[in-house]
């Protein structure tokens, strides 16, 4: 559990506030699931107390709870159902703003930003007040809220100051909320995916379970995390070709695996595929989105995280002291190329490998880019 923009781990003041047992006893009041759901995910939720009184919805998940929660010190129940209720309002994802506003408030208690950038807010810790009134400035380019709708890290280099160094992000995308620094397949997920920063994909759900269903890799190695993310991938990226919901999968240790879905696919459309069609398949979806990456520039080099995940490691909790070896993390990343089929010194796939998976124009087109455009459409990138 990350806490103040994750400058700290482990136990926390108000977490009794805002534990699963709270919610379901003082908030939850109906339950709410997909048809035959394992993992129920949804309740119907209402506050009854309080100046938020009568704030009522149908989803409310763990991100929220986490950004809006120990990520801000905040243990103020209520507004987090509040500050979920306004990001959907607003069409703002609730996760990534609670991340900007924790990030605002480390400014803000480092001395980077004072009243006079957050027109008299006092972005103290634990200030739910403030952190409420940051989601409609945001939301309309207000103040302060313009320099941070444009995202963490192009506000983070508009600061300066050393800015950057309190948020993590990988290709432009942020990760905050909960710590997951001790987990080195879950870091080598978000930071090899294709959108940055994306948990989503080969990013395991904490290192905490291998396939067999076992308790593994909670003490910060770097050993046999690449096959765990590529497999993980795999899973994953099939299970959105399908829109089959990922938390049933195999990828958090749930029963659904590649062949099931192959089963399904040869059962709902009469063409008889395999799990080897399966990986192929999600091979080649994979493999193409790097393939444009590296049309626009993107190479191992950003294959990393970059800020406070790398360069501080866990204040307490568990896994307090555990950092990043950056030769460890190169040789992981060797052996995650080797899975994936990509060059060790610039992170392309092989032109044997875009062949294999009848990808011979896009391997003709990469071929036949100039160096200089590479660079020069880099230079444009958001976070660059």
């Amino acid at each position: 559990m990350g806490m103040r923009n994750t400058q700290q781990t482990g136990p926390w003041a108000g977490y009794d506030k805002v534990s699963h047992t709270t919610l379901d006893e003082e908030y939850f009041v109906k339950p709410y699931a997909c048809f035959s759901c394992p993992i129920h995910c949804r309740h119907r939720w209402a506050v009854n107390e309080g100046p938020f009184a009568g704030e009522r919805g149908t989803v409310i998940e763990v991100g929220p709870i986490i950004n809006w929660g120990p990520n801000l010190d905040n243990s103020y129940t209520p507004s987090i159902f509040r500050a979920n209720t306004l990001c959907n309002q607003y069409g703002i994802d609730v996760n990534n703003c609670g991340e900007i506003v924790g990030m605002a408030m480390e400014w803000y208690q480092r001395g980077l930003i004072d009243k006079e950038d957050t027109d008299g807010l006092e972005l103290e810790w634990g200030n739910y007040e403030a952190m409420l009134e940051m989601i409609p400035k945001i939301a309309n380019r207000e103040g302060i809220g313009d320099m941070l709708a444009n995202g963490m890290v192009w506000a983070s280099k508009k600061i300066d100051k050393g800015a950057e160094k309190y948020i993590t992000h990988s290709k432009g995308g942020t990760w905050c909320g909960d710590d997951s620094r001790f987990s080195k397949s879950f870091l080598l997920g978000l930071a090899v995916a294709t959108r940055g920063a994306d948990h989503l994909s080969g990013a395991t759900t904490g290192g905490i379970k291998d396939y067999t269903g076992k308790l593994a890799m909670e003490d910060g190695s770097y050993e046999g995390q690449a096959k765990l993310v590529y497999e993980t991938q795999l899973i994953a990226t099939m299970a959105d070709s399908l829109e089959v919901c990922k938390w049933c999968t195999k990828r958090i240790g749930m029963e659904m695996s590649l062949k099931d879905m192959a089963d399904f696919f040869s059962a709902a459309t009469g063409l008889k595929v395999d799990e080897d069609a399966m990986k192929d398949i999600a091979d080649r979806i994979w493999t193409l989105e790097r393939a444009f990456l590296v049309r626009e520039g993107i190479t191992r080099k950003d294959d990393i995280l970059v800020g406070r995940y790398t360069e501080e490691p866990p204040h307490g909790g568990l896994m307090k002291g555990i950092g990043h070896d950056q030769a460890k993390w190169d040789k992981m990343l060797d052996e995650y190329y080797d899975l994936v089929g990509w060059d060790k010194k610039s992170g392309e796939p092989t032109r044997a490998k875009l062949e294999a998976l009848g990808l011979k124009e896009v391997a003709d087109e990469l071929a036949s880019t100039d160096e200089n455009a590479r660079k020069e459409r880099y230079t444009r990138l958001p976070w660059v």
